[in-house]
C-alpha cells in the first residue's frame, strides 16, 4: 500500500490528484511548448525571408510571406502574455484549472499554425528530412502537444466553459447550493443577484463598461474595448445558460465558441497585464495589434454563435447585444505590412525573437 501516491488514506483519490495536478502543469510545459514552438517559426522564417532571394528579392519583402510572419508577432506576443500570466498566477499559489485549460488549447494550436505556416514558407527546404529543414523536428512533435494532458478536442468542447461558466461565474454556484440544501430564501437571493448581473452586463453591453484596475495609458483604449466585450460575452453566456439549460452540455460546437470567446478574452487581457509589467514602449505596436487581432476573432465567434442559437429570436438578440462592435475590424494589410518591415529591419530584433523579453520571468508578477 505504501506504493500509492499518498499512502493508504489516498486510495480512491487518484482523479481528484490528477485534476489538481493538470491544472497547474497543463499551465506550465504544454504552453511553453507552444510559445516556443511560435518563437522558432519566427526566428526561421523571419531569417529565411531575408536570405532566400526570388526574382532579385528577399521573400521576405513578398507581401505574401510578411503578412504570415507579422500574424507570428501578434499572436507570439499574446501567446507568451498568457503563458507569463497564468505562470505568475501559480506563484501566486492559485490552481487555475480553467485557464490552464486555456492555455494548453490556444497555445499548442498556435504553435501548430505557425509550424504550418513556416513549413510554407521554407518551400523545398520543408519536405526533406534531415539538419537542413530547420521546423521538420517541430512539425513532427506539434500532434504530441495536440493530443497530451487532453486532447484539444476534448479540452475546448468540453472543459473550458463546461468547467468555466460555474466555477467562474459569480451567481451560479450559490445557486446550484441553495437548490441542493432545499433553501428557497437563499434561492431566491442568489437569483435576484443574478438578474441584477445580467441586467448590469445588458448595460454595459450596449453604453459601454467600467475598466477595472489601472492599465498602461497608452493601452487605455484598447483596455476599454476588452471591457465592453467582456461584458458582451458576460451577458451571451448567461442567456445561453438561461435558454438553453442543462442541454448546453450537449451542444458541444456552442460550448467550444463560448470557450474560444473566454480564451481570446483571457489572452487579450494578459497583453495588457504584460506592456505594463515590462515598459518597453517599443513593444506598444506589437501588443495593440495582438489585443486587436483576439478582440476581433471573440467578436466573429459571438457573431456565428447568435446565428447557430437553436432559440427563437437569436437574430435579434445578437444584433441587439453585438451593436457597435464594427470598430474590431482584423489587422489591415498596410499595418501587417509594417510589422513584417519592423521586424525585418532593426538590427536587434532582426533575429525574430524581439516579441520574447530576454525576462522570462517579469520581477512584477506578484503585482
Amino acid at each position: 500500500m505504501d506504493w500509492v501516491i499518498g499512502g493508504e488514506p489516498q486510495v480512491g483519490q487518484g482523479w481528484r490528484m490528477l485534476m489538481e495536478c493538470l491544472a497547474a502543469g497543463r499551465a506550465i510545459s504544454l504552453p511553453a511548448l507552444g510559445s516556443a514552438m511560435q518563437q522558432t517559426a519566427l526566428f526561421v522564417s523571419n531569417g529565411y525571408g531575408r536570405i532566400r532571394e526570388q526574382f532579385g528579392l528577399p521573400v521576405g519583402k513578398f507581401h505574401a510571406v510578411a503578412g504570415l510572419v507579422a500574424r507570428y508577432v501578434g499572436q507570439l506576443y499574446a501567446s507568451d502574455a498568457a503563458r507569463r500570466f497564468t505562470a505568475c498566477a501559480l506563484d501566486a499559489g492559485e490552481r487555475p484549472s480553467v485557464a490552464s485549460a486555456i492555455l494548453k488549447v490556444q497555445l499548442t494550436e498556435a504553435g501548430r499554425r505557425a509550424v504550418n505556416h513556416g513549413m510554407d514558407i521554407l518551400g523545398g527546404k520543408g519536405i526533406i528530412s534531415g539538419p537542413s529543414n530547420l521546423l521538420g523536428v517541430a512539425y513532427r512533435q506539434a500532434p504530441i502537444a495536440i493530443t497530451v494532458e487532453g486532447a484539444n478536442i476534448l479540452t475546448r468542447a468540453l472543459i473550458v466553459f463546461g468547467q468555466g461558466a460555474v466555477r467562474c461565474h459569480p451567481h451560479v454556484l450559490d445557486e446550484m447550493a441553495a437548490v441542493q440544501a432545499n433553501d428557497e430564501t437563499a434561492l431566491g437571493k442568489a437569483l435576484m443577484t443574478h438578474g441584477g448581473h445580467v441586467a448590469r452586463n445588458l448595460w454595459h453591453s450596449l453604453f459601454g463598461a467600467p475598466v477595472l484596475g489601472r492599465p498602461p495609458e497608452a493601452l487605455a483604449p484598447e483596455a476599454r474595448l476588452i471591457a465592453r466585450m467582456s461584458a458582451k460575452y458576460a451577458l451571451t453566456a448567461d442567456l445561453a445558460m438561461g435558454m438553453l439549460g442543462g442541454k448546453l452540455k450537449r451542444m458541444e460546437l456552442l460550448s467550444a465558441r463560448l470557450g474560444d470567446v473566454l480564451a481570446h478574452l483571457y489572452l487579450a487581457s494578459a497583453c495588457v497585464w504584460r506592456y505594463g509589467v515590462e515598459a518597453a514602449p517599443q513593444m506598444l505596436p506589437f501588443a495593440q495589434a495582438a489585443i486587436r487581432v483576439q478582440l476581433d476573432q471573440a467578436a466573429a465567434i459571438l457573431h456565428d454563435l447568435y446565428a447557430d442559437l437553436p432559440t427563437p429570436g437569436r437574430r435579434f438578440i445578437g444584433a441587439l447585444v453585438l451593436r457597435r462592435t464594427a470598430h474590431l475590424a482584423p489587422l489591415r494589410d498596410v499595418q501587417l505590412l509594417a510589422l513584417a518591415e519592423t521586424l525585418r529591419t532593426r538590427p536587434t530584433w532582426s533575429s525574430g525573437w524581439c516579441p520574447i523579453s530576454a525576462n522570462p520571468r517579469p520581477a512584477a508578477c506578484a503585482t
